[in-house]
């Protein structure tokens, strides 16, 4: 098989593997004729050797990807590059628009190429996935022990090897996500090993001959800049594994030390316009910085840009889950004095014991220091969500990746979604992932953990300030409200009333909008912080009810199984670039089969 190159005019017909064609596909700008190729042939010609010695002659018969007919074409190897720097990288921008890097190794040129296959939403080049994800895993396999001299090149194989195990953890099945736990580690190492993570000395710009050597250091600073997005982004890759898949991280205190990527000078578009900018330009603090101006003084640098923000917020995750983590240590109540040692019975009063869960001992929410480290982290997510939505009005409503990781966010400060996921597979009968969790023992502990939630925490502002999935909302319903009248025992019965008494009393006062306790709120329409307010502190099913389109008011019996439809409704509308979609669409319909057979 020998490569060819095509121009944008000629005839497809002779690609091997589909006549799909894939112009379509990219959003940023039609595919013809003047539009460059990325890939060269020389790079193709790569593609196809490797290929060969790793899927067609290798010894792992057991694991063919493809045969050699079915090899994609060098144009429908390219289109898959411009998918790749068209949907990928927006969301994550640690390719730069100049140097793409395409042609520098032919891993990285994989990886892009894998990735780039997820957004082409055809039935034919969906089915090549994962079989490109095993070629990338076996050349990644093949080159790892391999020395190498240039720095650069040890950069192209730890930015494919990310790209893979973003791939493996967020697209793949549980033989590629455990392919990719197996090589967390390596991915940390090399980063650590090439300084990704380490403080950048301060560099004095030297401008005596700025116009002459222009181009020269707008392409160190790119390469400088990479290196600090490649960094970051696995940091944050290993904070998302802990919070998506409860996997621990291998970096639980570490936070890199460089400074926070640039989105202005990033997206320069030449090196004139970049010296100029450059020139006038503050460099931005390392992220330990940030986050404590964010946490101390609420102050966010003015210029640090998309990505600096979104890193932002996941090093508040980080400072919230290392105080988390202290206070479920069983010493975290003890404090040292000359006086004799407690007893083991008082220092097993920590929060993180078992027996916590079942009511006995104080719950970590209510732990006075960890609840106001919470409502400062909180108050963090408020102040760069200002800062998004005045983005969102300047570009007339459109909304941007922040803002997803903005809503969610209140789901990963707030809601137990690790008990909620064991309650959900515990009833759909699907162990998945976390087929340990689902014992007796794990599913008793989960429910008290969830009712806890959903009565004493802040169920109702995770609902209007950012729950994601219907099943979060959807398990807050179950646990707030009993199946049946009288279910509950009379000491919940009166712990309910109480409750709800004093917040009658602590609100009588209050006045939204002129509207003296509104019996209503739309959860899914634009409200004002009072009502908002209200709703969080005294809204109940007996005094207030609380709508979502599509469902109606959420308080009803028949209510869950509807959040669930709609859930549903919302999440098969989504392209499945991603194939955990398909595992979450999965559970619910498994969920709304139960609820219905359950007469809800």
């Amino acid at each position: 098989m020998k490569p060819y190159l095509l121009n944008r005019s000629e005839d497809t017909s002779v690609q091997q593997f589909s006549p799909s064609d894939l112009h379509n596909l990219v959003s940023s700008g039609s595919l013809d004729k003047e539009t460059p190729e990325l890939i060269l042939p020389a790079t193709y010609e790569i593609l196809v050797q490797e290929f060969r010695n790793l899927c067609i002659n290798h010894g792992e018969k057991d694991h063919q990807a493809l045969k050699e007919e079915h090899f994609p074409s060098i144009l429908q190897v390219d289109m898959l590059l411009h998918l790749f720097h068209d949907r990928f990288i927006p969301a994550l921008p640690i390719s730069h628009h100049i140097t793409r890097n395409v042609n520098e190794f032919w891993l990285l040129t994989l990886a892009m190429a894998a990735i780039g296959c997820q957004y082409t939403r055809t039935q034919e080049f969906e089915s090549m996935v994962a079989p490109l994800h095993e070629f990338l895993r076996r050349g990644l396999q093949r080159e790892m022990d391999l020395s190498y001299d240039n720095p650069e090149a040890q950069i192209y194989y730890l930015k494919a090897l990310f790209l893979s195990q973003i791939s493996c953890f967020y697209y793949g099945d549980m033989a590629m996500r455990r392919q990719a736990l197996i090589h967390r580690g390596l991915l940390v190492q090399l980063a650590e090993s090439l300084g990704l993570f380490a403080a950048e000395t301060r560099q004095v710009h030297d401008g005596s001959d700025a116009a002459d050597n222009a181009h020269t250091q707008w392409q160190q600073w790119i390469r400088l800049e990479t290196k600090r997005r490649l960094g970051y982004s696995i940091w944050m890759l290993d904070l998302m594994v802990f919070y998506h898949f409860d996997i621990p991280p291998l970096m639980p205190h570490r936070v890199p030390e460089s400074d926070l990527p640039h989105d202005g000078l990033w997206t320069a578009p030449n090196e004139h316009e970049w010296l100029e900018l450059f020139e006038r330009t503050r460099r931005n603090p390392p992220l330990p910085h940030a986050i404590k101006s964010i946490f101390l003084r609420k102050k966010v640098k003015p210029d640090l840009g998309e990505f600096g923000r979104i890193l932002l917020l996941h090093g508040v995750y980080h400072e919230i889950y290392q105080v988390k983590a202290y206070f479920q240590r069983p010493l975290s109540n003890w404090i040292p004095t000359a006086q004799h040692e407690p007893s083991v019975s008082n220092l097993a009063s920590s929060p993180s014991s078992s027996s916590e869960l079942s009511g006995s001992h104080q719950w970590l929410s209510e732990t006075a220091t960890f609840s106001a480290w919470r409502s400062a982290a909180l108050d963090c997510v408020d102040e760069l969500h200002w800062w998004a939505n005045g983005v969102i009005a300047i570009q007339s409503g459109t909304e941007h990746p922040t803002v997803h990781h903005l809503h969610f966010s209140r789901v990963v400060l707030l809601v137990p979604v690790k008990e909620i996921l064991v309650l959900l597979l515990s009833i759909t009968k699907d162990a998945g992932d976390v087929s340990q969790q689902t014992t007796p023992a794990n599913v008793y502990m989960a429910e008290q953990e969830v009712i806890r939630w959903a009565h004493r925490d802040e169920g109702r502002l995770n609902i209007v300030q950012g729950s994601t999935g219907s099943y979060t909302l959807w398990m807050r319903l179950l646990a707030f409200a009993p199946e049946e009248p009288g279910q509950m025992s009379e000491d919940e019965e009166d712990g309910q009333g109480a409750s709800a008494a004093s917040l009658e009393e602590e609100d009588n006062g209050l006045d939204v909008d002129g509207i003296e306790n509104p019996g209503f709120i739309w959860l899914d329409r634009p409200n004002d912080d009072e009502m908002v307010q209200y709703f969080v502190r005294s809204g109940r099913p007996v005094n207030m009810k609380a709508y979502i389109s599509g469902v109606g008011d959420i308080y009803e019996a028949k209510s869950p199984a509807k959040i669930l439809r709609h859930g549903l409704r919302v999440l098969e509308s989504v392209a499945f670039a991603w194939g955990r979609d398909r595992d979450y669409v999965d559970i619910l319909q498994k969920a709304e089969r139960v609820m219905l057979g359950r007469g809800a």
